[in-house]
Parts: structure tokens; sequence; C-alpha cells
């Protein structure tokens, strides 16, 4: 399949949800989109599209939540997958709806008929897309999964698991928490110091991860044309995405991808 490189994105309303979608992949008829806090029925402090069930939200409004995220999606019929992300670097394989809680920070499939997600709030999410196979996947990064590189991981499990080749992934980086914002100790900093400007040596010092997560995706073979960084700062913005940071406790917002038809974008 044919994908057009250019990386417009957009908020779309969907089923009453806003989903900050990519214009390319639409036309490529893949069914995406990272959620904000808005358009649920959550009460403080998840207002309103919480779509963690771990966070204290009562579990019915987490259920109707996750059921307007289908329908925005396009297909209700579709389970969405969620892993019990643990801040590390392991993939999982998706074949099938799992029958029971699993542990992986990130996740890749080829299977039309369910979607895969990742949960944040202030991590960084990442969609992947390699169109020539119809293979897709998501990651959840944080500093620990961007120190044990679960970008590289994802990549490398798409390979592996699909053949794809590395400089035919596209990869969308979400919303996350920005320099601005993000203070960490020093050695937090240390490990990531080998990459130019991700540390802002102020007072406190601050970590840039959007810059270490396309340094990932570029050590993994992705083409700099190839990743989209989508750069509101979740802490900055926190009225319109959960900040763990700026709000605690808060909700979680979602990265979600599946294969579908394309739609008018």
């Amino acid at each position: 399949m044919a994908l057009d490189t250019s990386f417009g994105c957009a908020i779309n309303q969907r089923a009453g949800i806003p989903l900050l979608q990519w214009a390319a992949w639409l036309r490529a008829g893949i069914l995406h989109g990272i959620t904000t806090r808005e358009g649920g029925v959550s009460q403080p402090p998840w207002d309103t599209l919480n779509l963690s069930a771990d966070v204290g939200d009562d579990p019915a409004a987490v259920r109707i939540n996750r059921i307007k995220l289908a329908a925005a999606l396009g297909d209700m019929k579709r389970p969405v997958v969620f892993a019990n992300q643990v801040h590390g670097a392991r993939v999982a394989r998706i074949d099938a709806p799992p029958g029971a809680s699993f542990e992986a920070d990130g996740l890749i499939t080829d299977n039309r008929d369910l979607f895969i997600a990742v949960l944040v709030a202030d991590c960084v999410p990442i969609l992947f897309l390699d169109a020539a196979k119809l293979v897709v996947g998501v990651a959840h990064a944080g500093w620990r999964g961007l120190a044990e590189d679960v970008p590289g991981a994802v990549v490398r499990a798409m390979r592996d698991e699909y053949g794809s080749i590395p400089s035919d992934i596209q990869a969308a980086v979400g919303p996350h928490i920005g320099p601005c914002c993000y203070t960490v100790g020093p050695e937090v900093a240390d490990i990531f110091r080998d990459i130019p400007r991700a540390v802002k040596e102020d007072d406190p010092l601050r970590l840039d991860l959007g810059r270490i997560a396309k340094r990932r995706l570029a050590d993994a073979g992705l083409l700099p044309e190839n990743v989209q960084i989508s750069s509101p700062c979740t802490a900055c913005f926190s009225d319109a995405y959960f900040s763990h940071r700026n709000q605690n406790p808060t909700g979680r917002f979602a990265a979600v991808i599946g294969i579908g038809e394309p739609w008018d974008a």
C-alpha cells in the first residue's frame, strides 16, 4: 500500500470524542488516534475521558469511556487491547484478545479485528505504522522505557515478527510532558547525556523526552521524515491532557491504533 508521507495532524471530532489524528494515516485506512481528556463521563479529578481502570476512577465510568472510544474509532465490535504497563521495554505481539492481563509497554499487530492501545499522563505515546506490511504498533515511553529503548524494541519486534523494514516504518509521537516542565535529578539526566540537547542544564535539570524518543527511533532505523512529533506539553496543557505531574490523582489518555478502511480525513 502506498502511503502519503505528508504528516498533517489535527484534532478531529469523532462521535463526540476529540482525537488527534494524522491525515495520511487516515487516507491509508489506519484507524487511530490520541485522545484528550474531553468527551467522557468521569467525574473530577478524572474528568472526563479517563480510560484507565487503575487510578481510582469509578469502573462504570471507565467502561462507558472505553465504549465511547471504540465508537469514535469507528468500530464498536473490535476490542481495544491494553497491557499492564510497567515502564519497561517488553513488546507483545497481539494475535487475538488476551484472556488475562499481561505486562508490556509496546504492542504490535497485523490483526484487523482489534485495536491496540497504551495509556499515558505525561509519558510519551508513540504510534507505529508499516504500510507496506500493514502492521501497526504502539508504545508507552517514560524515562525508564526510553532508557531501556522501548521505541527501538517495537521496531525490532515489527521486523522480527512481521518482516518490517525499519526504513518503511513511520512513527507518530503524541503529546507528552515537555522540557519546560519535566525536572529530573542528575541520576536520570546522566543516562541521556550522550543525546545532544536531551538534557537542559538548568537548576533543576530538565529532560526532553520527545528528543530522546526521536533519537531512539532514528537509531532503530527510521528515516527522519518518517517521524512526526506532536509537541503540546501535557503539564502546561493539563486542561486538555491528563498530567500526573500537574494533577495527582488524575486520569489517563490513550494512544490507539488498528487497521481498517480509509476514512474521510
